[in-house]
């Protein structure tokens, strides 16, 4: 959230900077509360993978790259870039 925070005023799209379209304020405000909400399936898919593997956690994997992959979108390409964090996810 950190960097989306920080890359939405730099980055230009719509004829116009990120940071001052509508979308992506809220696309940021939504994740806040979503990063909130992801912080116990995190714990708990992490308990998963460690007790049953990560097949068995695969649920609750996939709802926490949902909310990766919308931080990507604030990034666009870049987000995709092996010198960013999210590469990684």
């Amino acid at each position: 959230m950190a960097l989306m925070s920080e890359r939405a005023p730099e980055r230009q799209a719509f004829g116009g900077r990120l940071a001052d379209q509508s979308g992506a304020q809220e696309a940021i405000a939504k994740l806040r509360g979503e990063i909130e909400q992801l912080r116990l399936p995190v714990l708990k898919a992490a308990w998963m993978i460690d007790e049953m593997g990560a097949k068995a956690a695969r649920n609750e994997i996939s709802m926490i790259e949902a909310v990766a992959d919308r931080a990507m979108q604030i990034f666009g390409a870049m987000g995709l870039s092996p010198d960013m964090p999210l590469a990684d996810t």
